[in-house]
């Protein structure tokens, strides 16, 4: 379920699926795979978080939480 709604998080964002992926790859699954992780890589650049880990840490999370 969290899974869920960070993939529609950065769907809001406009970051997911990510570039060169479609919605078919790349669906609100609810499984952190690949795509999610680029999805979170793309989220933590655009927001300045670095190193961009593609993990959502404390960081990634508190802005998650703030937009969201």
């Amino acid at each position: 379920r969290d899974v869920a709604s960070l993939q529609a998080a950065l769907i809001l964002e406009g970051i997911y699926p990510p570039d060169g992926q479609t919605k078919n790859e790349c669906g609100i699954t609810g499984y952190f795979g690949k795509c999610t992780e680029t999805g979170v890589r793309q989220f933590q650049k655009k927001y300045d978080i670095f190193p961009a880990t593609g993990i959502v840490g404390e960081k990634t999370r508190e802005i998650l939480n703030r937009l969201y």
